[in-house]
């Protein structure tokens, strides 16, 4: 064979490389419409956390991490993350993309992640519960776009090749209970928490309108502004960028560990948590140009020289509430019980989502207050996972709240209410929602049963803690 000319092979390599710098992530809008498609539709109905459609969906997920060639990061050497919520039996679903051989960076993670479950037939934590009975909630975008996104990057980042750190696919299950399954990882990691750089969240990213993007914990890494700027070059997307950071989502347990991070939401809408939200209403192309700019973060993220450098935001509760709260009252069930004419909603149609976070500030929603749905008595506690799943534990307790007066404490374990055994958080709800006048409870503390009595009135709390 006759040797090519020096400077002609010089070409051909030059030529070669180019071409390989050039190669744009494969970020395919039928794929996108087929894999929501199939985590939306009658086969995994509305995949609630525990129940069997719900594994079923995580078996998919799986097979497709599988098909991809990523290797496994659950326990024992499989994909799947198990831990139990009650007597909820639930799965991570996780996977992960090696780093190029010989970086520096190897032993660094990012992690990409999205929820999978959703509220299956509505119950708990619906929307449209005094009206959609038991119809499947398919939650198209909530959370099968993000999960979707979650695979479309793996499937990307799979073909592209290794990046200089090591990237881990997590599909969170639980997510709707309470991020269970995020704070699950947190706690045991397929890799160290300390070497995971940056975490990158996606929920709710398939409604985009009028070009909008919003963007939490952009400033939660020194390197992330830079990083933004240039995987936004192109999209034509109007990044809508906040310096709070709100807890309603997997990114939480992340950034509550000092890990940097970025969640991408398109935002909520009027069937948020509701039976409509199916498949037909998601924008694809709006998908599309999310998860070319999710991908070029990540990429910019892992491919990076020095690690982002973790810095604290802005408390973003008051913010993420007064957001629901304007899906919430579009239907008109829940203006009922936001006060109807004299409650929040009267407070939005005059004046908008400012007047509403004025008068949420002020609000005490957790026990006391006047009007709609704050004149509803309520427990007032935030509760965590337990190790041994007895009981719930008691993560915070609101001041002036129904649990305060009754001498609930920070870490206290609930193990009986109103004469019924707690087991889990499904079981407490159920026995607050029941509870009326004075009753008697009962809490572990530092190793000791303790008694209390709860007033509560004389209406039930309805669904809050």
């Amino acid at each position: 064979m006759k040797k090519l000319a020096p400077t002609l092979l010089v070409f051909l390599l030059t030529t070669l490389v180019a071409r390989a710098e050039d190669r744009q992530p494969p970020i395919v809008r039928d794929e996108i419409k087929a894999t929501i498609e199939k985590l939306a539709g009658e086969e995994f109905m509305g995949r609630e956390a525990g129940s069997e459609t719900g594994h079923k969906a995580g078996d998919w997920i799986a097979s497709q991490a599988e098909k991809l060639g990523l290797k496994p990061a659950g326990d024992d050497g499989t994909y799947f993350q198990n831990f139990t919520q009650g007597r909820r039996k639930l799965r991570n679903v996780v996977a992960t993309l090696p780093a190029q051989e010989g970086s520096e960076h190897a032993d660094e993670v990012v992690v990409i992640g999205s929820h999978y479950d959703h509220l299956g037939k509505g119950g708990f934590g619906a929307m449209d519960f005094m009206s959609a009975g038991n119809k499947v909630h398919y939650g198209a975008d909530d959370n099968a776009s993000g999960s979707t996104g979650t695979l479309t990057l793996a499937r990307a980042f799979a073909a592209m090749g290794p990046a200089k750190r090591r990237i881990v696919f997590v599909w969170f299950d639980g997510e709707e209970l309470g991020l269970y399954g995020s704070k699950r990882y947190v706690k045991s990691p397929a890799f160290p928490l300390e070497k995971t750089v940056a975490m990158l969240n996606m929920d709710m990213i398939g409604r985009l309108r009028n070009d909008k993007l919003v963007i939490y914990g952009i400033n939660t890494g020194s390197s992330f502004p830079d990083i933004l700027k240039r995987a936004s070059e192109g999209t034509d997307l109007k990044l809508d960028l906040h310096d709070a950071m709100p807890n309603n989502s997997d990114h939480w347990s992340f950034y509550s560990k000092k890990v940097p991070v970025v969640a991408l939401f398109t935002g909520l809408h009027k069937d948020y948590h509701r039976a409509t939200d199916t498949v037909d209403k998601i924008e694809l192309d709006g998908m599309v140009r999310v998860l070319r700019l999710a991908y070029g973060i990540v990429h910019g993220i892992a491919d990076a020289g020095d690690r982002p450098v973790y810095a604290k935001a802005k408390d973003g509760q008051a913010e993420a509430m007064v957001e629901q709260i304007a899906s919430m009252i579009e239907d008109s069930d829940m203006q009922r019980l936001f006060g109807g004419e004299d409650g929040l909603w009267k407070t939005f149609k005059e004046g908008g989502l400012d007047k509403v976070m004025e008068k949420v500030r002020g609000l005490n929603l957790f026990g006391g207050g006047r009007g709609g749905a704050a004149n509803r008595p309520r427990f007032g506690i935030g509760t965590q996972e337990t190790e041994d799943q007895k009981g719930v534990k008691v993560s915070e307790v609101h001041d002036g709240s129904v649990a305060a007066r009754a001498g609930v404490h920070a870490d206290d374990v609930i193990v009986e209410f109103d004469g019924k055994p707690i087991g889990d958080y499904e079981s407490l709800t159920t026995a607050i929602r029941q509870a009326k006048g004075k009753i008697k409870l009962a809490v572990e503390r530092d190793g000791k049963r303790v008694e209390l009595e709860a007033d509560f009135g004389a209406q039930a709390t309805k669904r809050w803690l």
